[in-house]
C-alpha cells in the first residue's frame, strides 16, 4: 500500500515538473512576443506624431511669413504712405480717403485671413476702417501699437482677447512713416486676423481618423503655459486655460520649458498621452501633437487577448492531465472528508436548533472578526437576511462613523477578556438601534485569539426613553434661557420710557408749583404774569410731548412682546406653499415702500416649501422691509430674491445693496429689541428679525447672514422642501 502511494506521488511529481517547464516556456514566449509588438506599435505612433508635428510647424511658419509679407509690401509702398500723410494733414480730402479705402478693401478681398483693416493715428485713434467701425484696442494691442510706432518696424501682435466681443485675434501692425527715407511714425495700419477663419481649423485638423488625437498651440506666459487654441475635449480654452510650469509632467509645460521631441506625460484632462513637442521658429509658439496612450496601445490589447487565450488553452490542456491524476490519487481522501463532513453537519443541526430558538441575537466570529454564524433572531433585529450577514468583513449593522465596536474587538483580541457594553447598531432601513452586547473571547492552545461569541439584546426602547428625557431637559433649559433673556430685555427697554414719564411728570409738577407761586400773589405785575405764561407755553407742552412719546414707545414694546409670546402658541397649518405667488403678493403689498425707496426688486423662479402661509409670509415681508429701511442713500437699492432645492431643503436668499451690517452686530440682530440705529430715523421696535428666527425655529428651518458695511447684506433662509404645486398638491 505504501509502495503504491509512493509510486503515485512520484508520477504526480513528474507530471507537475513537466507542467511547470511547459508553462514557463509558453509564458516566456508569449511575454517576449507581446513586448516586441508593443515596441513596434509605439515606434509607429511616434513616427506618425513627429511627421504631423513637423508638417504643421512648417505650415505655421509659412503662414506667419505670408502675413508679415503682406505687411512688408505695404511697409515699402511710398505711394501709400504719402496718401495716408495727405489724409492725416487734411481729413476732409475725400479723394485721399477714397483711395485709402480702396487699398484697404483690395487687401481684405485678396486675403481671407483679415477680418478688419484699420488706419490709426499716432495716438491710437481709428481714422478709417474696412469694414466700418473702430478697432477695439485691448491692452495687448495698445502695447503692440506703441512698439510699432517706436521701432518703426512691422510688428505682429500675438494672440489676444478683444475686451468688447471676447473673441481671440492676432494683428499685424504696419507703421506709417513720414518721409521717403524713414522719419517719424505718424500712424499705424492694423491688419486684424480672426484665427477661427483658417488658423484654428488648420491646427485642429488631424490627417488620419483618431478618437483622441489633437494638436495644441501654446506659449509661455510668465510662470504658466498658456493654451492659444480651443481644445477637442474642453471648450473655450483659448487664452483661458493655463497650467503652471511646476506641472512638469504635462506635455504643454514641457514645450513651454523648451523641451522638444516625443514625450510621454499627462495632459490637461489628467489622461496619459504620447506627444510630439515642437517649437515654431521665429515665434513664441510651441506645437504639441498628442494622442492618448490608451489609443496608442489599443491594437496591442487585442493582440494581447489573443496571446492570452492561446497560452491559456495550452496551460489548460496540461493542467487537465495533472488534475485527472491528482483526482484519482486523492479520491479516497475526499471520501473520508465527506463522511467527516456529514457527521459534522449532524452535530451542527442539533446546535443550530438550540441557538435558533433563543430570543437573543447570537453572532460567532473567527480570529479576523469575520462573521461565521448569525441566528435568525439577530438577522430579524437588524432587518437583514442571515445570508447577507454571513462571511462579511465586518458587521453590516454598524454605523461607519462608530468605531466603538471595533475598539471592543481590539480589546478582545489583545486581552482575551469577556466584556459587556452598550452599542448603537443600524437597522437596514437606516434607523438606529441600541443593543446590550455580551462578548466572550475564544483562545487557541498557544493563547492566541481565535474567535468570539457575541450575544445581543435589544434595548432600543429604553434608550429612546432616555434620549427623549435628555431632549426635554435641554428644551426646558433653552426655554428658561429664552425667558430670562426676554425678561431682562423687556425690563431694560420698558424701564427707559418709564423713567422718561417719571422725569417729565416731575418737571410738570415743578412747573405747576412755580406757576401757582407766581399767580397766588395779589396785584400781580405784568412781568410776573409774563413769566407764568412762559412756563405754560414752554415747559408744560414740552414735558407733555415727551410723556406721550414715552407712553407710545412703551405701548409698542408691550405689543411687540405680545406678538412674540403669541407666536409660540399659534397653531401651525402646514401645507405646500407656492413661493413665487407669495413673493409676488408681498411685493404688490409693499409697492409704495419700494417706490418711495427708489428700489428695484428682482425675483427669480423659487422652489416650493412646506410651512404655515401666514408665518412664512411674515418672514419674507420682514426681510424685504428691513432691506427697504436700511438703504444706502449714496447708491440705488437693488433687492434680489433667489432659491434652489438642496436635498430635503428649499434654500432662499434675500440679497440687497443697502448699508450692510458690521460683523460685531451680525449675531445680535436676532436679539429682542436690538436695532442697528437705536433712536435713529428708521422706524421699528427691533422685533422683525427676532420674529423671523422664531418662526423658522418652529418650522425646523434656519437663517444665516452674510454682510459687510457698505456692500449690502444677504439673508439665507432654509425651509423644509415642498412639492411642485402644479402637480396637484395644496398650495398657498
Amino acid at each position: 500500500m505504501k509502495t503504491r502511494d509512493s509510486g503515485q506521488r512520484h508520477v504526480l511529481a513528474v507530471l507537475i515538473l513537466i507542467l511547470v517547464i511547459l508553462a514557463a516556456g509558453i509564458l516566456t514566449a508569449g511575454y517576449r512576443y507581446d513586448l516586441n509588438y508593443e515596441m513596434q506599435q509605439r515606434t509607429e505612433v511616434e513616427r506618425q506624431l513627429s511627421a504631423i508635428g513637423a508638417l504643421k510647424v512648417n505650415e505655421l511658419m509659412q503662414w506667419r511669413r505670408e502675413r508679415l509679407g503682406d505687411a512688408g509690401v505695404l511697409y515699402k509702398n511710398i505711394s501709400f504712405f504719402r496718401l495716408v500723410r495727405r489724409f492725416f494733414e487734411n481729413p476732409q480730402d475725400s479723394e485721399a480717403q477714397g483711395e485709402i479705402r480702396m487699398w484697404m478693401g483690395n487687401l481684405r478681398s485678396s486675403c481671407e485671413h483679415y477680418d478688419q483693416v484699420c488706419l490709426l493715428n499716432a495716438q491710437g485713434a481709428t481714422r478709417l476702417s474696412d469694414p466700418n467701425g473702430p478697432l477695439p484696442v485691448s491692452s495687448a494691442l495698445s502695447y503692440g501699437i506703441s512698439q510699432a510706432l517706436r521701432s518703426r518696424q512691422v510688428t505682429m501682435v500675438d494672440f489676444y482677447r478683444d475686451g468688447r466681443d471676447q473673441r481671440v485675434y492676432l494683428s499685424v501692425l504696419v507703421p506709417i512713416l513720414d518721409g521717403q527715407g524713414g522719419g517719424r511714425a505718424i500712424g499705424v495700419l492694423a491688419l486684424r486676423i480672426n484665427p477661427k477663419t483658417y488658423l484654428y481649423p488648420f491646427i485642429n485638423r488631424w490627417p488620419t481618423p483618431s478618437q483622441t488625437a489633437e494638436t495644441l498651440l501654446v506659449r509661455r506666459d510668465g510662470d504658466d503655459a498658456l493654451f492659444l487654441n480651443d481644445l477637442r475635449f474642453r471648450a473655450n480654452t483659448a487664452l483661458n486655460l493655463r497650467i503652471s510650469l511646476k506641472n512638469a509632467d504635462v506635455p504643454a509645460v514641457k514645450a513651454a520649458l523648451g523641451r522638444t521631441g516625443v514625450e510621454e506625460g499627462t495632459d490637461y484632462r489628467g489622461a496619459k498621452v504620447l506627444a510630439d513637442v515642437c517649437a515654431v521658429p521665429d515665434s513664441p509658439w510651441f506645437l504639441v501633437a498628442r494622442m492618448d496612450i490608451s489609443e496608442v496601445f489599443a491594437p496591442l490589447r487585442k493582440r494581447r487577448r489573443e496571446v492570452i487565450v492561446f497560452v491559456g488553452v495550452l496551460l489548460l490542456g496540461a493542467g487537465a492531465g495533472v488534475g485527472l491524476a491528482w483526482r484519482e490519487q486523492h479520491a479516497r481522501f475526499f471520501r473520508a472528508e465527506y463522511e467527516a463532513a456529514e457527521a459534522l453537519r449532524e452535530s451542527e443541526a442539533k446546535y443550530r436548533n438550540i441557538v435558533e430558538t433563543t430570543n437573543e441575537g447570537i453572532l460567532l466570529t473567527d480570529g479576523s472578526f469575520r462573521t461565521t454564524f448569525v441566528n435568525r433572531q439577530m438577522a430579524e433585529m437588524v432587518g437583514y437576511t442571515v445570508e447577507e450577514m454571513l462571511d462579511t468583513p465586518g458587521p453590516v449593522f454598524l454605523f461607519p462613523e462608530d468605531d466603538a465596536f471595533h475598539e471592543s474587538e481590539k480589546s478582545l483580541r489583545r486581552q482575551g477578556k469577556d466584556s459587556q457594553y452598550e452599542r448603537r447598531f443600524r437597522h437596514r432601513d437606516g434607523s438606529p438601534l441600541w443593543m446590550l452586547v455580551s462578548a466572550k473571547a475564544f483562545m487557541d492552545l498557544q493563547g492566541r485569539f481565535s474567535g468570539s461569541l457575541i450575544m445581543i439584546t435589544d434595548i432600543t426602547e429604553r434608550k429612546r426613553a432616555e434620549v427623549e428625557r435628555e431632549r426635554l431637559l435641554k428644551e426646558l433649559e433653552r426655554k428658561n434661557r429664552e425667558m430670562e433673556s426676554t425678561i431682562y430685555v423687556a425690563s431694560h427697554d420698558l424701564r427707559s420710557p418709564l423713567l422718561n414719564i417719571q422725569g417729565f411728570s416731575r418737571m410738570q409738577e415743578k412747573a405747576f408749583a412755580e406757576l401757582d407761586s407766581l399767580l397766588s400773589g395779589e396785584g400781580l405785575p405784568g412781568e410776573t404774569r409774563g413769566a407764568a405764561l412762559a412756563i405754560l407755553r414752554e415747559r408744560v407742552p414740552k414735558a407733555q410731548r415727551f410723556i406721550v412719546a414715552s407712553a407710545a414707545k412703551m405701548d409698542a414694546l408691550i405689543a411687540g412682546l405680545l406678538r412674540v409670546s403669541r407666536l409660540g402658541r399659534a397653531h401651525l397649518r402646514l401645507k405646500t406653499l407656492d413661493m413665487n405667488r407669495m413673493l409676488e403678493a408681498i411685493t404688490t403689498t409693499m409697492a409704495f415702500q419700494i417706490q418711495e425707496a427708489h428700489a428695484s426688486v428682482e425675483i427669480e423662479t423659487l422652489p416650493p416649501c412646506r410651512g404655515d402661509a401666514t408665518q412664512i409670509n411674515q418672514v419674507f415681508t420682514n426681510l424685504l422691509d428691513n432691506a427697504l429701511k436700511y438703504l444706502d442713500p449714496g447708491r440705488p437699492l437693488k433687492i434680489r430674491v433667489t432659491g434652489h432645492l438642496d436635498g430635503e431643503l428649499s434654500c432662499y436668499c434675500v440679497a440687497d445693496t443697502g448699508v450692510g451690517i458690521a460683523p460685531e452686530h451680525q449675531e445680535k440682530v436676532y436679539e429682542l429689541f436690538h436695532r442697528l440705529d437705536p433712536g435713529g430715523a428708521v422706524p421699528g421696535e427691533g422685533l422683525g428679525l427676532t420674529l423671523v428666527r422664531r418662526i423658522l425655529d418652529r418650522h425646523d428651518g434656519d437663517i444665516r447672514l452674510e454682510s459687510s458695511p457698505g456692500e449690502g447684506s444677504r439673508f439665507f433662509v432654509d425651509l423644509p422642501a415642498g412639492f411642485d404645486p402644479s402637480s396637484g398638491g395644496e398650495e398657498a
